[in-house]
């Protein structure tokens, strides 16, 4: 079930007297938790009906004794399990799973992984008809664009899409650090913009000339003046061209060229045919990428990626700085 359905049962008031909530994607499981809290109860029947226990604290007796207690001036009582993870007494709730009180909802919260289906309480929890269940897994960078560009038309702003690819690269898939960022440009930016490449840059820290992307640009085209004077700019700013950063962007954008290589002939034609490449790459900059780097030399080149990412770590390095592993990286990469 997707997220937006899981929510739209709740906003009906549909919740079954359990809601187990797991997975590997902790955003999904807040947002769930948090949007039971603010649909079921108003403020007023919060400080009566409202318990929220966290695992390493909790205790199944307890637990049990809160939720088989009537709602007082509410048609419900919600009990909210975070960090259910931790809880160590969670199959001592089999009794309650069997019998749960229908004017109860129990959350669980389960985070950075899921219930384990080889133990019988958690199997036939996951198959109840009293439980509803939500496994929130984590998101391609498709989908996570996807999230993004519908979260920014909440805030009235528009995204394209290379910008929306860029913010991925910059902070990562983690959907927490993402909208804490897309919060940030909101209030930066107002409602009724549109944020290309240049506002990411402006907006994330990084220089419009002299970034990531930038160099990214330059090493499909195989720049090499471009790429050196980059570099000559990363060593003098090294926060902004942090080696575990490159190394991160560049396995991306290298892994998706691999991808393109193996589906396309290099024509015109088949790149202006492929849908979901061209989504993250200019359609020059593809082109360029499949002109200088064949299979092999995507292939070779991830792993020098990989072989850097662990020498910055200090696996195999010797005494070479991380300046110092940047500027040969780079030589590599386009020799």
């Amino acid at each position: 079930m997707k997220v937006r359905d899981f929510l739209a049962d709740i906003k009906l008031k549909q919740v079954a007297p359990i809601v187990v909530l797991h997975g590997e994607e902790v955003y999904f499981i807040d947002l769930v938790s948090d949007f039971i809290s603010q649909t079921l109860l108003d403020e007023s029947e919060k400080e009566f009906n409202e318990t929220v226990v966290y695992g390493k604290d909790a205790t199944a007796e307890n637990i049990i004794a809160i939720a088989r207690s009537y709602p007082m001036m509410s048609e419900r009582r919600v009990v909210i399990i975070k960090e259910a993870q931790s809880f160590k007494e969670l199959e001592k709730l089999e009794a309650y799973f069997n019998k749960p009180v229908s004017t109860t909802v129990l959350v669980i919260c389960y985070k950075y992984g899921t219930l384990d289906k080889r133990k019988n309480v958690f199997k036939k929890l996951l198959a109840s008809k009293n439980a509803k269940v939500f496994e929130s897994k984590y998101q391609t960078d498709i989908e996570t664009v996807d999230w993004i560009k519908a979260k920014f038309a909440k805030m009235q702003i528009q995204i394209h899409e290379k910008a929306a690819f860029a913010l991925i690269d910059l902070i990562g898939n983690d959907l927490n650090k993402l909208s804490n960022e897309m919060e940030k440009m909101g209030i930066a930016l107002g409602p009724g913009v549109e944020i290309r490449l240049e506002a990411i840059a402006d907006n994330v820290g990084m220089n419009r000339e002299y970034n990531i992307f930038e160099l990214q640009k330059a090493l499909a085209s195989n720049s090499r003046g471009r790429v050196f004077k980059i570099a000559s700019y990363a060593y003098a700013n090294p926060n902004e061209f942090s080696l575990p950063a490159v190394t991160a962007i560049l396995y991306s954008f290298y892994s998706k060229l691999l991808w393109a290589n193996q589906l396309v002939e290099r024509d015109k034609n088949a790149v202006s045919s492929l849908g979901y490449t061209v989504k993250m790459f200019d359609k020059r900059e593809l082109q360029d990428g499949l002109k200088n780097y064949n299979f092999n030399k995507c292939w070779r080149n991830i792993r020098l990626l990989q072989e850097y990412d662990l020498r910055g770590k200090g696996v195999n390095n010797g005494s070479a700085d991380h300046k110092g592993l940047l500027g040969e990286l780079l030589f590599k990469l386009m020799y």
